[in-house]
């Protein structure tokens, strides 16, 4: 079955990993398995998953070998690189006078030399695997120059077992990763980190170590920052620390930072700074600098930095605009939660301003927060519909998605009743495009109320039924509705009307009107 396979399936690397994995792990031919992996990489030179496993193999091959000679008594250890064991090798071998007795010279010489002998054993052991993965990495890179997480695992790989000369491999696939990928954040974020192991894995508990493990990797990124410049690396940056605090808010008390996780909240602001001056600060950066600052309660610095990026290059952000003037208004709430008259004003100026410079489609999130701040302030609200008459006036009114008109007029009806949104949305249809979103939106307010036997509500519902057509006649949809409209609280004739309306205005859609009651 797995031969058939791989016939049909020849560009599959999953099918050929699969097959070796069965000759290995099932069939116990190793020659086999060897073989497929071989073919399969021919077959699929470019899969990393292929290279990767068949680098397995070949090693977990090598070590059952090892493993057989331990069995027979004829060598000791494995393959398999154990931290535990190596550390504590370390720890006895730096602290071997505490270990020592006084009469056992002798007993020592004779256990160095069966030490020897052993190494000698695993050193050929340890030189094949190291072979192997020269070998099979040079072919790996030649094949996939480009792959970045192919060569990360290849050093997994390598720091997970024992071979000759480890060292001097893994300074190798490192100078290679410098040569092949300088160029790219993700490789400087990763070399950063890799200064910072797990300390669950490590059990390294020193504050102090890791502290200095961590300003290793901000060395690491200041180099980073300078020979790639880009937005995406003070980003990655920026993550680093943020992780380094938040992992020291879990080891300290709430509401408390260490001394180390204060400094890292300081390089932060620098970093942000240093992003500014070199041009890589996005909408993005910036976004998230005014946010650190609220989250630190740092409440009139986050307003000057908004106000100066409002000012700048980023002025065009409704984002950054959004975040501003919610500072601002975070600002003057802090103490009151109704704000003064020249608080209040000072707001408004700021909604103007942005709101007068953006088109109604950006600005949607914008105009959404100026209606509910204003919505209890009845001179600013007043100023406010004016700005939205003034703006719908100069963009026109939309067809679909968003319309202000029609948020402005549900805002008033919840607020002040029918009778004012009704006088509110009669300006806004006075205006040259006031769109078919208002249309459809005043429609649904009087036909509902129609719909509950209210006469005025039904004449004014016909009334914006026949404004809307006289624009958009083509729209089917508009005329179904006011068909149905009729059919429901009209009479037969005028129901009727409508329907020969339709079918003389629409012409080539007319098909969806094949009968008044099928309509």
């Amino acid at each position: 079955v797995l031969a058939q396979v791989i016939r049909f399936h020849p560009k599959l690397p999953g099918v050929w990993i699969y097959a070796a994995a069965w000759e290995f792990d099932h069939n116990l031919n190793v020659a086999a398995a060897r073989a497929l992996m071989q073919s399969g990489l021919r077959m699929c030179p470019n899969s990393e998953d292929l290279w990767v496993e068949y680098l397995r193999m070949e090693l977990t091959y090598l070590n059952k070998l090892k493993a057989r000679k331990v069995a027979l008594g004829e060598d000791k250890g494995t393959l398999v690189r154990d931290k535990k064991d190596a550390d504590e090798k370390q720890w006895k071998e730096e602290n071997k006078d505490l270990f020592m007795s006084l009469d056992d010279e002798d007993k020592e010489n004779n256990d160095h030399v069966s030490d020897e002998e052993s190494e000698k054993k695993l050193d050929l052991f340890s030189e094949h695997a190291s072979g192997l993965l020269k070998t099979i990495y040079g072919g790996a890179i030649q094949a996939l120059p480009s792959s970045f997480s192919l060569r990360k695992q290849f050093l997994e790989i390598l720091e997970s077992i024992e071979v000759a000369d480890s060292e001097e491999l893994r300074i190798e696939i490192l100078r290679d990763m410098k040569r092949d990928f300088s160029a790219d954040p993700e490789y400087w974020d990763w070399l950063a980190r890799l200064e910072m192991p797990d300390a669950s894995i490590t059990g390294e508990k020193n504050e102090d170590a890791m502290h200095s493990r961590l300003q290793k990797a901000v060395q690491v990124y200041e180099e980073a920052i300078k020979a790639v410049p880009s937005a995406t690396m003070f980003k990655l940056y920026i993550n680093f620390l943020l992780d380094a605090i938040a992992s020291e808010r879990g080891e300290v008390e709430a509401f408390s930072l260490s001394d180390h996780a204060s400094s890292y909240i300081s390089d932060i602001l620098k970093i942000y700074e240093k992003a500014e001056t070199t041009g890589c600060l996005t909408e993005e950066l910036a976004c998230q600098c005014i946010s650190f600052y609220t989250q630190l309660g740092r409440l009139e610095e986050a307003k000057k930095v908004a106000e100066n990026l409002c000012s700048g290059k980023l002025s065009d952000s409704v984002q950054l605009w959004l975040l501003r003037v919610s500072v601002e208004i975070r600002c003057i709430t802090k103490d009151s939660l109704s704000p003064s008259k020249a608080d209040a004003l000072s707001i408004f100026e700021l909604f103007r301003t942005v709101l007068t410079k953006m088109s109604i489609s950006e600005a949607e999130s914008l105009w959404i927060m100026a209606l509910k701040f204003f919505a209890n302030q009845k001179k600013s609200f007043e100023k406010l519909i004016e700005l939205s008459l003034k703006a719908v006036a100069k963009y026109g009114g939309s067809e679909n998605g968003f319309s202000l008109s029609s948020a402005v007029v549900n805002f008033i009806l919840q607020k002040d009743g029918l009778k004012h949104a009704r006088e509110v949305y009669k300006r806004f249809l006075a205006l040259p495009h006031p769109g078919l979103a208002l249309y459809k939106n005043c429609i649904e307010l009087e036909s509902n109320l129609a719909s509950l036997g209210n006469e005025d509500s039904l004449v004014n519902t016909r009334k914006l039924y026949e404004a809307a057509l006289a624009t958009y006649d083509q729209d089917t949809s508009l005329w179904k509705d006011y068909h149905s409209l009729e059919t429901k609280l009209g009479t037969s004739e005028t129901a009727a009307a409508i329907y020969w309306r339709a079918r003389k205005s629409l012409k080539d859609s007319a098909v969806d009107f094949t009968s008044p009651d099928q309509l």
